[in-house]
């Protein structure tokens, strides 16, 4: 019944010729016809059915059991295609379609050996796409923007030079759309054309490579476009008059009054002028904003506020995200960012791809119990998903909440056993349960389990001798008898789970496919886990060497590449600019950015230029901005200008007149000022510029200090101008780039600059501590000293724990820990940490082991009570808590086993913990044993009885085997009872004996009745009054011969009767009883 409800009703039936009834939940008992009686081994433990076609002796053969095929031997050579076979491991299910062929995909299977499962792949087809999935079906990804169908209908109609075709995600069918290509924006269209625009206000295209920005600001004018969808239809508009002008600045653009003069100052700076009362003003342009009176403005531009063509425009609002700009000033456009509310993710110029990485806030929870955090799916939807996975050796996980950790034993003491190959089973994999674990025999070798330490296996045939199965021991295998007629050749076979042909007379390859099977060691420890600790957390286990164990290793799906051996990685990031190959940032000299490092967000890797102008998924096209490193105009008080800052476009560099009008290329400009412009003979310092505020006035000229000089303004004298190289942007500041904020503040510290006037004296400064001066340095990042277990925060943490608070290096933030205090061991970072203990550390422990000769060893330092005695080699024994019996063979010593192997015999050691005992013993057929020496062997005269044999004289016989329940009986036929002669002759004794018991007793109870007539015929007889026989009285009186008291007792009674005749004559007469009525009732008495 094959119903989800109905479940451990499977069963074991057996396959033809051998016949036997089926056994539900377990191997069902098999009979075997022939030779295949004793030859069956052979087969069975390669899985497969033996058969004795004929009559003839040595016909026998194995034959592969379905779905398996291949040619008959001895063992046949089994093969499984899981693609073409129908199996419920296979790619074809029992009563079900093909997996991989139902959906239109081809089925390969890499490696058909007989015990290789669950390895068949699905494959996509050419045609649709690529892609692959072990034991399933494969999401195959099409680039459906590859068909020209769909491509036409994005690059074919009106707008087709404007937008593309993209498919965002090749694994889903029918999604993809056209996309707006820069500079055109408009919203997509899915599978149909996009409707697209262009700002050419922002265009570069728009008036002979400028901008309409750029045509329009050079006037002093803005720029407007007020239908995208169109070309050609942007206007310049003059800031005093309104007036407009399509394509081209407005002529004339003139003002009345102060601005009619100073109108060209602005003009120059791309900015307005404004009347305010009896001074003018340079007003930014929008969408900057700024102005300042009498002079040029410092224009800031948010672009977050802002309408612009590079600004949010509500894009981070609109998806629940805040906006933020870095850098306001007026060149440094674009770098606006979006930040998610909660959790991880940003995005510049863009709504961010939101992450929530839960176990930043729950990840204490785990650490705390020693146990490790995993949040396989950070995305913004999936909360409450995080899990606590238990650490190695440890197994169990648990949703938002400490696991609950079983521990097997095996894990570290499994090699014990493996190396006798032996089984290690844990009995009871409770945390608390410790030292419980036991070493098991492998079928078919016998022997009672030993808890912590190699069992006793008794070996069968040619497995008897020692060097046969210690070649099968040492390579952690099982040794079979392979012909038990033979006696001499036999097979290493592979323990479970591990798999692989058995070899003849030698060790055998075995796989374990760590990431597949179920051992202490493997990534699914015990049968009750819910899947292997990699799927657990959602990611994929992988075993690359299946003759290796405890390589296996955890990976991230991709395009995570994250991986980590032995257990779940704990976070999968992605970070694009790591894969390989990396986008071509770095070899175009930019910088390579991934906002979102996360599998869910791909394609979003960025270009970034010095300036912070970047490029997503392609090489950015950096602006070169000359007038960043060129201080020949803030020197002469004049203004840089770079017209053109394409990567193309160099010594293009102009300086322009703060006062006045002029300008020049590469150089200082000659400014000309109007008639009564105190400025055309004033003397300003270096680095300032003049203005005269009212030319109807003498003397009141002002010398500013030209930008990025500052200081304050002076009437009819230089001003003392300095530079705050802090705030400052210069290639001597403490900020060299706008995109990024000064050197001290990156490195946490506060910028200082104590004089403007000086050049190159600004420094950083590290937070001040108590009772020590801050550390600085001058021109550049200061190397800070920070005691933060100083804080009584950090270091009440650790001393509640019973823990020392640790600062490995002061000059780094965040670095404090928790230390376990001796003899325990451990440490945790910001937390108080969770200490393991070696227990053979404590003198007492250690003086056990070492008393007996012995090492005393802590399998694992966080359990306790779990410290062992081992033996030292080339003894072999261990015992938890208490000193181990060590055991020795005596054949392992060379010396020994070569008396033996030079007279042809082999070395056998029956008690591995005395010394003395070992023996030389005769090969089959030939019998004798000899101790310490080479044995006399003799041929076998007559047939062996084996029920009279010794255990240890049964081992020598190959035609016997040893059982502890019925002793030595003959091996493999247990119907041909040898000796059955002597069986009958016992029971035919027992039959006599029980004859003869039952005639005794026969007799006995006929002599008593016989008595007890007599006794009483004479009791009523008349020669008891007389007393004439003596004899019958005494027998009457003694009740001799009787043997019980009750019927003495009746005899007594009788003769008390006769002793009163009178009485007896009168009860006769007044009953009117006659002599004959006195017979008849002693009649009735000895009929009851």
């Amino acid at each position: 019944d094959t119903l989800a409800t109905s479940v451990g009703d499977w069963q074991c039936e057996c396959v033809a010729p051998s016949t036997g009834a089926a056994r539900v939940g377990g191997a069902a008992a098999c009979a075997q016809q022939g030779e295949c009686e004793t030859a069956g081994a052979v087969c069975a433990e390669n899985g497969q059915v033996c058969v004795d076609a004929g009559s003839a002796a040595g016909d026998w053969e194995c034959r592969c059991i379905a779905p398996r095929r291949g040619a008959s031997g001895r063992p046949a050579a089994c093969e499984l295609d899981e693609c073409t076979a129908v199996c419920p491991e296979c790619a074809q299910k029992p009563g079900g379609a093909h997996t991989c062929g139902a959906v239109g995909q081809r089925c390969v299977d890499s490696n058909t050996a007989a015990w290789s499962t669950g390895d068949w792949v699905c494959e996509c087809d050419a045609a649709e796409g690529r892609g692959s999935q072990v034991g399933g079906v494969a999401a195959c990804e099409v680039d459906e923007c590859s068909a020209s169908l769909n491509r036409a209908v994005c690059e074919g109609g009106a707008q087709g030079s404007r937008q593309t075709c993209v498919d965002p995600d090749p694994r889903v069918q029918h999604n993809w759309e056209c996309q707006c290509s820069p500079p055109y924006t408009g919203p997509s269209g899915a599978q149909a054309a996009a409707s697209c625009g262009v700002d050419e206000c922002s265009m570069a295209a728009a008036n002979g490579g400028e901008s309409g920005d750029a045509v329009c600001r050079a006037a002093g004018q803005t720029c407007t476009d007020a239908h995208l969808a169109t070309l050609g239809d942007w206007q310049c508009v003059c800031p005093y008059t309104q007036d407009t002008a399509r394509g081209a600045p407005v002529t004339p653009c003139t003002s009345e009054g102060l601005c009619a003069m100073a109108g060209a100052v602005c003009a120059s700076a791309e900015q307005a002028c404004q009347e305010d009362g009896d001074q003018w003003l340079c007003v930014c342009l929008a969408p900057e904003a700024g102005s300042a009176a009498g002079g040029v403005a410092s224009c800031r531009l948010d672009e977050c506020a802002g309408a612009c063509a590079t600004c949010a425009a509500g894009v981070c609002s609109d998806a629940g995200q805040s906006c933020s700009d870095p850098d306001t000033s007026a060149g440094t456009l674009g770098d606006w960012i979006c930040t998610c509310p909660s959790g991880v993710g940003s995005k510049r110029g863009g709504a961010a791809v939101c992450m929530t990485d839960e176990c930043v806030a729950n990840g204490d929870v785990c650490e705390a119990a020693g146990q490790m955090c995993v949040d396989s799916d950070t995305s913004a939807a999936a909360r409450g998903d995080w899990k606590c996975l238990c650490a190695a050796p440890a197994s169990g996980s648990a949703t938002a909440r400490v696991a609950s950790c079983a521990v097997d034993e095996c894990f570290t003491a499994g090699v014990v056993c493996a190396a006798v190959g032996q089984q290690c089973v844990d009995v009871n994999t409770a945390s608390g349960s410790t030292g419980d674990w036991e070493c098991r025999c492998v079928a078919p070798a016998l022997g009672a389990p030993m808890q912590g330490a190699p069992a006793s296996c008794v070996y069968s045939g040619a497995c008897v001798d020692p060097a046969a199965s210690k070649t099968c021991s040492e390579a952690g295998q099982r040794c079979i008898d392979a012909d038990p007629a033979d006696g001499t050749s036999f097979r290493c076979a592979c323990i479970a789970p591990a798999v692989g042909a058995p070899a003849a007379n030698a060790a055998a390859t075995c796989e374990l496919d760590e990431c597949k099977a179920i051992c202490a060691t493997c990534a699914t420890p015990s049968p009750a886990a819910t899947g292997d600790v990699c799927q657990l957390a959602e990611q994929v286990c992988v075993d690359p060497d299946r003759q290796v164990a405890q390589d296996w290793r955890c990976e991230c799906f991709a395009p995570a590449v994250a991986s980590a051996e032995g257990r779940p990685v704990p976070s999968c990031k992605h970070d694009e600019c790591e894969q390989t190959p990396a986008p071509p940032c770095v070899g175009a000299g930019q910088a390579c950015v991934d906002p979102v490092p996360f599998p869910g967000s791909v394609d979003d890797w960025q270009c970034q230029c010095a300036d912070g102008s970047f490029a997503v998924s392609q090489v950015a096209s950096c602006p070169v901005d000359e007038c960043r490193v060129e201080t020949a105009c803030a020197a002469g008080g004049q203004r840089c200008v770079d017209p053109d800052t394409s990567a193309g476009s160099t010594q293009d560099w102009k300086c322009v007149c703060l006062s006045g009008v002029g300008e020049r290329l590469g150089a200082l400009a000659t400014c000309a000022y109007d008639a009564g412009d105190e400025c055309a003979t004033a003397s300003c310092g270096a680095g300032q510029y003049c203005t005269d505020p009212d030319r109807r006035r003498a003397g009141d000229y002002e010398c500013r200090c030209a930008p990025p000089n500052v200081g304050a303004v002076k009437v009819g004298r230089p001003a003392a101008c300095g530079l705050n190289e802090c705030t400052a942007l210069c290639p001597t500041c403490a900020k060299h780039t706008a995109a990024a904020a000064d050197v001290c503040t990156v490195a946490g510290q506060a910028c200082h600059d104590p004089s403007v006037e000086t050049a190159g004296d600004w420094y950083c400064e590290c937070a001040a501590q108590a009772g020590a001066e801050a550390p600085r340095q001058v021109g550049g990042a200061a190397i800070c000293t920070l005691d933060e277990c100083g804080v009584a925060e950090n270091a009440a943490m650790c001393e509640a724990a019973g823990q020392d608070c640790v600062e490995p290096d002061r000059r780094t933030s965040r670095d404090w820990r928790c230390e376990c205090r001796s003899p325990e061991a451990g440490w945790a970072p910001r937390r108080a940490a969770y200490c393991t203990f070696d227990e053979c550390g404590v003198a007492e422990n250690a003086a056990v082991c070492d008393t007996a000769g012995q090492d005393c060893f802590d399998p694992d330092r966080r359990t306790s009570h779990d410290w062992w005695c081992g033996c030292r080699s080339p003894e072999a024994g261990s015992a938890p808590r208490r000193a181990a019996n060590c055991t020795f063979d005596e054949c392992g010593v060379a010396e020994n086993a070569a008396v033996c192997e030079a007279a042809g015999q082999y070395c056998h050691d029956g008690a591995p913990t005395e010394a003395g005992n070992w023996m030389c013993r005769c090969r089959h057929p030939a019998q004798g044993m000899a101790v310490a020496a080479a044995a006399e062997c003799t041929a076998r005269s007559a047939a062996v009885v084996c029920s009279a044999l010794t255990e240890a004289q049964c081992q020598t016989e190959q035609a016997c085997s040893w059982d502890a329940g019925r002793g030595c009986a003959p091996r493999g036929a247990a119907a041909d009872d040898e000796g059955c002669w002597w069986c009958w002759l016992l029971l035919v004794v027992a039959l006599l004996c029980c004859s003869c018991c039952l005639l005794l007793v026969l007799l006995f109870i006929r002599k008593r009745k016989r008595d007890e007539r007599e006794v009483e015929e004479w009791a009523l007889s008349p020669g008891a009054e007389s007393g004439k026989d003596d004899e019958m009285k005494d027998r009457a009186e003694h009740g001799k011969d009787y043997g019980t008291k009750g019927m003495e007792a009746s005899t007594r009674s009788l003769l008390h009767e006769q002793a009163k005749p009178s009485e007896n004559e009168n009860a006769a007469t007044t009953l009117g009883d006659t002599p004959d009525a006195s017979v008849e009732e002693s009649e009735d008495r000895e009929e009851v």
